[in-house]
């Protein structure tokens, strides 16, 4: 993230980031420390006088941007991004963000057009990117269609309000397929465990069709439970990691591995409490 950046994950707590540094260990194994960490309560503390401590602190994460190199101050290198022609047929893109990805692809492809359009076998078409919706995206009146299939979900599959609320949040109009998977198995609408916001059917749903194959990658990347409950989730990781054997094929020995490099994550991303580094599970 950047410096000052307040954003509430799925409504579960809120996230205060740093502002860019350099990093010079690997990509899997950024760190963050006890001052940084402290520099970011310092900040937000004066910025909203909320008065927190590193007891709040549920979790720390950092992650790798690929910027492009400049002298001077990493908060303010360019977040532009910048196209590479290589040996003949390679073309590499470098920098930008997260947030531009979609015209950075369409910049991308023309470019490769450009110097390369005689090869194709026929005239491509237009790009379209800026009027295909993203996954999930295909209400054009979101809050009337989230309306509206709350009040279904609660009649038709008697989910709680909070439940089918929270499901159309996150998956927009793509809930339907993650629903699909708790037509034959009706225990997969139920919570992963008492108060916990995500169904059984999530994790099927992401091992499935998202190409979760991990437990982090569901708990950490596809739920955010990880980041986000106080233990790491490492309650519900047994039960994910049921879910996930059943729709991967998993051996019992598999399941074990994946429960004990969960453990050891959940660790890592703890460390700071006892004064050690932090290492990154990811790169971002």
């Amino acid at each position: 993230g950047e410096g000052g950046a307040i954003n509430p994950p799925a409504a579960i707590a809120n996230a205060v980031s740093d502002a860019l540094s350099p990093f010079g260990i690997s990509i899997d194994r950024t760190p963050i420390t006890p001052d940084t960490i402290l520099r970011v309560l310092e900040a937000a503390n004066g910025a909203f006088a909320v008065g927190l401590s590193m007891s709040d602190v549920v979790s720390a994460w950092a992650g790798v941007r690929p910027l492009l190199r400049e002298e001077g101050d990493p908060s303010h290198v360019s977040r532009d991004y910048d196209i590479l022609d290589g040996p003949p047929g390679l073309y590499t893109i470098c920098g930008g963000k997260l947030t531009t990805f979609r015209s950075m692809t369409e910049h991308l492809v023309s470019h490769v057009i450009e110097r390369e359009g005689e090869r194709f076998s026929r005239r491509p078409a237009r790009c379209r990117t800026a009027r295909e919706p993203l996954p999930g995206g295909g209400a054009s009146d979101f809050p009337r269609y989230q309306r509206a299939a709350v009040a279904a979900l609660r009649e038709g599959w008697a989910l709680p309000e909070d439940a089918a609320r929270r499901l159309v949040a996150v998956y927009g109009t793509d809930h339907v397929r993650v629903l699909s998977h708790a037509a034959r198995e009706p225990e997969l609408l139920q919570p992963l465990a008492p108060g916990c916001p995500v169904l059984a059917a999530e994790v099927v749903y992401a091992a499935r069709q998202e190409m979760a194959v991990t437990l982090e990658d569901f708990l950490r990347r596809r739920s955010d439970l990880m980041l986000f409950a106080k233990d790491g989730s490492k309650a519900v990781a047994p039960r994910v990691a049921r879910l996930m054997g059943q729709a991967l094929g998993w051996s019992r020995e598999e399941t074990r591995r994946q429960l004990a490099d969960y453990r050891t994550a959940v660790a890592r991303m703890m460390a700071f409490r006892a004064g050690a580094e932090t290492p990154a599970a990811e790169a971002m």
